[in-house]
């Protein structure tokens, strides 16, 4: 089977404009190509790289967007996500014919596409909503831009039930074009800790620095904590346009000195990552939304219990293995971690149960048969039109 797989990022040779959608893109890559399909990726040029390029098996085609000339500008009217879709639909046009195309981001010339009879799956994350006013300049535009992918697509995919209704209340998609496809990791890439470490218990964050990831009511949450004299720490992976008043906040709340921002950390051999997960006690995502939470999946089969928002997609995918809280509630979220960082040995256990569900549910070994039966069936739909 020959499979485009369309993606805004790929973490090669820079990475960080899109963390999740890249280690997403990267992991798909590799399963595909290690269970022997041709694989095209096309992508752009937002982390550098020529026009042809090569990751592992798979051939990486670049093509151009608005961005190369406007610079930062070209996300006024989201014109660099319009113009590169285009751009994608030509190459598709003009190279060898896929028999399945999976468009991680929206693409603006699905619905050309689709006349010309491409299978073509695409895959609903998760729902933005306007939280600053300069999204009024991209945001609306990128919806439209939604409408009109997956309103075309042969089918859409959402990696949770919780995307699947958010889909289907966004964008009128009727249930039966939409399925659940779960994302995987590789489970052996993430162990357990590996002994006690220093007497501090460490907290992880891993994702981008935004205001729907509610890191201000962790740090409130950390100071709650330090204010018992609770041997906490917190380290804080990632950026974002939330970053320096994250910085200044924890010098307010007093808890500067129990914070680690590190910012970006690359990890372009799949290793430092799991580092950090193995180093730490309890993961935190204190998200007020997401469409599946990769990484809670990766802490999980790291044996951590996770403390995450009770909220769309996060109780689907924690199940048994960790405590759920209410989204914007410093308080709630300080009792959780208290219990836990008091409580060694039911962090063990959490931990335990989390791991094998990302065993039973999570690891590429359950999933890629779940995708490729998607391509399947967008391949016959197609062919019976």
């Amino acid at each position: 089977m020959r499979v485009a797989l369309v993606t805004s990022a790929f973490p090669q040779p820079r990475s960080g404009r899109y963390p999740g959608i890249e280690r997403l893109a990267k992991s798909l890559a590799r399963e595909l190509t290690g269970r022997g399909f041709e694989l095209s990726v096309i992508t752009t040029y937002w982390n550098g790289g020529p026009p042809v390029d090569h990751y592992d098996a798979s051939t990486i085609f670049r093509v151009t967007d608005t961005s190369q000339i406007l610079g930062r500008l070209a996300t006024v009217g989201d014109s660099h996500y319009w113009s590169w879709g285009f751009q994608v639909g030509k190459l598709l046009r003009e190279m060898e014919r896929p028999d399945v195309i999976h468009a991680l981001s929206p693409v603006s010339a699905t619905p050309e596409l689709a006349k010309s009879k491409f299978p073509i799956v695409t895959t609903f994350h998760h729902q933005e909503r306007l939280l600053q006013l300069r999204d009024l300049l991209h945001r609306p535009f990128h919806r439209m831009l939604e409408f009109r992918s997956y309103l075309s697509s042969t089918l859409v995919t959402a990696a949770s039930e919780a995307s699947a209704r958010a889909a289907q209340d966004i964008f009128g998609l009727p249930a039966q074009r939409i399925r659940v496809t779960r994302w995987g990791v590789d489970a052996e890439r993430f162990r357990a800790k590996s002994s006690a470490g220093s007497d501090d218990v460490r907290l992880l964050y891993v994702g981008p620095h935004e205001l729907r990831k509610g890191l201000p009511f962790l740090l409130q949450a950390l100071a709650f904590l330090r204010a018992e004299r609770l041997p906490v720490r917190l380290t804080l992976i990632g950026t974002g346009s939330q970053l320096g008043n994250l910085e200044r906040l924890a010098v307010k709340l007093g808890v500067s000195k129990s914070v680690e921002f590190m910012g970006y950390v690359p990890d372009p051999d799949d290793s430092v990552l799991p580092r950090f997960y193995s180093e730490s006690d309890i993961f935190v995502l204190p998200s007020e939304r997401e469409g599946f939470g990769f990484v809670l999946v990766e802490a999980m089969a790291s044996g951590l219990p996770v403390v995450a928002g009770n909220v769309s997609a996060m109780p689907e995918i924690v199940g048994d293995g960790g405590i759920l809280v209410p989204p914007r509630d410093a308080p709630a979220l300080a009792e959780a971690l208290r219990f836990l960082v008091e409580s060694p040995d039911k962090r063990l256990d959490l931990g335990r149960r989390g791991r094998s569900r990302v065993d039973a549910l999570f690891s590429w070994e359950k999933v890629i048969p779940c995708i490729l039966s998607v391509y399947e069936e967008a391949i016959e739909i197609v062919g019976d039109r």
